[in-house]
């Protein structure tokens, strides 16, 4: 977590065309494997013309709980029918963003961080929220350079 409050914007969004793997019921500690089963197939797909990526690759967080109900793909098309993939959106409306830069280690934190820094603006979590990991990573990449934007819808609060 950074010594510093969470910098946000807000502004209207329109919804983007996705390319994703569906997961419910994930528990915490098998979404990095879901993470590298996913994009590998991901890999495999777009060299063979299956899907066309137009951004960085996201995960949406449908559901938060015990387990996790997510969404991983790429905003773009998909090309035909895929046993894999389906067709969905990121979405549109009122949405907060936060650009952190680190590991994914410390987007926990962040995310907390976040929220209570949207909350303390007035703003409540009205739907959905995502993350789009606009640095790929490499093997070689310093972990403090990863941004990932941290999104979701909003609507104000009670303050």
């Amino acid at each position: 977590m950074s010594d510093t409050a969470a910098e946000f914007d807000v502004c209207e969004e329109q919804q983007v065309p996705t390319v994703v793997l569906t997961r419910n019921g994930v528990p915490p500690e098998g979404i990095a494997e879901l993470y590298d089963s996913a994009f590998a197939a991901f890999r495999t797909a777009i060299a063979a013309g299956e899907v066309s990526p137009t951004g960085p690759a996201t995960a949406v967080y449908l559901r938060m709980a015990e387990t996790v109900d997510v969404e991983l793909g790429f905003p773009g098309t998909l090309h035909g029918a895929h046993p894999r993939f389906v067709r969905s959106v990121l979405p549109g409306g009122l949405v907060a963003r936060h650009t952190y830069l680190g590991s994914y280690q410390g987007l926990a934190v962040e995310w907390m961080q976040f929220v209570s820094e949207l909350h303390a603006a007035g703003w409540e979590v009205a739907g959905p929220c995502w993350e789009s990991y606009v640095t790929q990573p490499t093997k070689d990449i310093d972990p403090t350079t990863l941004r990932t934007d941290l999104c979701c819808l909003v609507h104000r609060g009670q303050l």
